[in-house]
């Protein structure tokens, strides 16, 4: 925590869906520094995909931040609906962003009906 509050670092929340024991969706925090050095911050099981649940591990993520000015941060997630919209309400000032791999997924099957 120490590190994720003294270095600027882009936020990356990446969910798993049922690939552990539990068949639980997995949410992970993970912080990049600008050398690319990326650690984990947290993670959270989470008994449903909902708005609601992602929208308490977040709010739990933020809470850990020392400095509560996140204006300059990004924040990248996946394709996840529930991620994407709680994202604006939970880190309002932060950039939001989308993996590279699914912006070229999505552009790929949009150049395949043309």
């Amino acid at each position: 925590m120490k590190f994720f509050n003294t270095i600027y670092t882009v936020l990356v929340l990446d969910s798993t869906y049922k690939t552990n024991k539990c068949r639980v969706p997995l949410l992970e925090f993970i912080g990049v520094t600008s050398t690319e050095y990326t650690f984990s911050i947290a993670f959270s099981y989470m008994m449903f995909e909902k708005e609601d649940k992602v929208s308490w591990a977040q709010e739990r993520c933020r809470d850990l931040l020392h400095s509560k000015d996140i204006s300059s941060k990004e924040v990248v997630t996946d394709q996840d609906h529930a991620l994407m919209n709680v994202v604006d309400t939970v880190f309002p000032e932060a950039i939001a962003l989308l993996f590279e791999y699914h912006i070229e997924r999505n552009v790929r099957v949009k150049c395949k009906t043309y």
